[in-house]
């Protein structure tokens, strides 16, 4: 499939028009594309398309972290971290962002918490293959007992969606979410092709971690990736005196109407404004929410990825082993229609799994592994153009003209040539 300079869609959408230079933060990136087999003009026609998008009025700030070959192709930032928005745009309170700035990458939350659960087993303290309830007794119950760790990484749990009735709020209560996930039903047949689990699995993950080691996901995460790589703020939720230097997030989309509200609300809980507005309340950033709540910058989620690409390595750390890796890289299950989303799916034992001829992380994306998170948040690596990709947004906008804009990012970033 050929990758066209414009894509197939195209949009008259434009809101912002102010000048975007002073909104723009640039870190340091390789001189030349073209040493890195990268198009002479990649740089600016990927960062013309991130432009474009915000342009659009629905991305109050974006970052954008592109690797080739472990050199920084781009590393940039633009637009407001925190503010009064409006479909005209940030108000005069606006705060503009840097590429420093810690977003919240809600589901892509999910490939970093994987990440730390196959650790575990390379170090031998969990085994994926084996029961949940063997390390956590109480999770047998109503059914569950046969679930596996390697069935709840792979969205295959049988529980995908929390329990009705409870307020939104539960969230910011970690020991409570995961004693009512203990004592919940079984949904549908654990091991019967995919249903998301948006929320339900990350808790129960976090609670194995927490019980075979006696450490929270934070610690595990600092000991293990975060002092090893010199990664200074990705974590799950941030404290007090941090959570102001986090990114606000913004509803800028229309008013969700049924069936889509249905889906929504029974994916994730709420409503499309409570979540969003639930994101930037202290209590959800003061818990942890292992499906939801991490945070880091563009940089961080980016290196992150390539991890995904070195077998374990950056530089000369080893930060897991090379059959961890090639074991949460591995296809493990797919279904035409996800149970949950409705829409088709791949998954290995904790990231989503691209596809040809488009996925969701681009055109010709088959080899591309990583996860989304809440819309507009993309972080993948595809090993078959030793590429990594971190792009980070705050805007939450379900459907709408941008959506051209979006694809023009994607198509643009995946203009890098194909190995194989």
């Amino acid at each position: 499939m050929k990758i066209p300079d414009t894509p197939i869609f195209s949009s008259p959408l434009r809101r912002i028009t102010v000048d975007l230079d002073p909104l723009t933060d640039v870190g340091r990136e390789s001189e030349g594309c073209e040493e890195l087999g990268l198009p002479r003009d990649y740089r600016d026609r990927v960062w013309d398309a991130v432009e474009r998008w915000y342009r659009t009025g629905t991305q109050p700030f974006v970052s954008l972290c592109v690797r080739k070959q472990g050199s920084m192709v781009i590393h940039r930032s633009l637009g407001h971290r925190h503010g009064t928005w409006s479909k005209n745009g940030m108000g005069a309170d606006g705060e503009v962002g840097s590429i420093d700035t810690p977003i919240t990458v809600f589901s892509a939350s999910k490939a970093l918490t994987a990440l730390l659960i196959h650790g575990l087993a390379e170090e031998g303290v969990l085994n994926l293959d084996e029961r949940v309830a063997h390390y956590l007794p109480a999770f047998a119950a109503n059914g569950k007992a046969s679930i596996t760790i390697s069935q709840v990484l792979s969205h295959q749990g049988g529980f995908p969606v929390m329990p009705k009735g409870l307020p939104p709020e539960t969230i910011f209560d970690y020991e409570r979410v995961v004693d009512i996930l203990m004592a919940s039903p079984l949904q549908r047949p654990p091991g019967r092709g995919t249903a998301y689990h948006a929320v339900s699995g990350g808790y129960i993950l976090g609670a194995l971690a927490n019980t075979v080691t006696g450490k929270s996901l934070n610690q595990i995460l600092r000991k293990r990736v975060c002092v090893p790589l010199g990664l200074p703020t990705l974590r799950y939720g941030a404290p007090l005196n941090g959570q102001s230097r986090v990114a606000t997030n913004y509803n800028t989309g229309g008013v969700h109407r049924w069936p889509v509200s249905s889906l929504i609300e029974r994916t994730l809980g709420a409503d499309w404004n409570t979540v969003v507005e639930l994101s930037n309340q202290p209590g959800f950033l003061s818990t942890t929410v292992p499906a939801g709540n991490a945070i880091g910058t563009a940089s961080e989620w980016g290196l992150l990825m390539e991890l995904l690409l070195n077998q374990g390595r950056i530089g000369d750390v080893q930060v897991f082993a090379p059959d961890t890796l090639r074991r949460v890289t591995q296809f493990k299950a797919g279904s035409i229609l996800d149970g949950t989303l409705f829409v088709p799916s791949r998954f290995s034992e904790g990231l989503m799994l691209g596809a040809n001829p488009v996925s969701l992380f681009g055109p010709m994306t088959k080899d591309a592994l990583g996860h989304l998170g809440f819309i507009n948040i993309f972080c993948w690596a595809d090993p078959s153009r030793d590429l990594s990709v971190a792009l980070l947004s705050t805007g939450k906008s379900l459907f709408g003209l941008h959506l051209a804009e979006l694809m023009r990012v994607l198509f643009a970033i995946n203009r890098a040539p194909r190995a194989r």
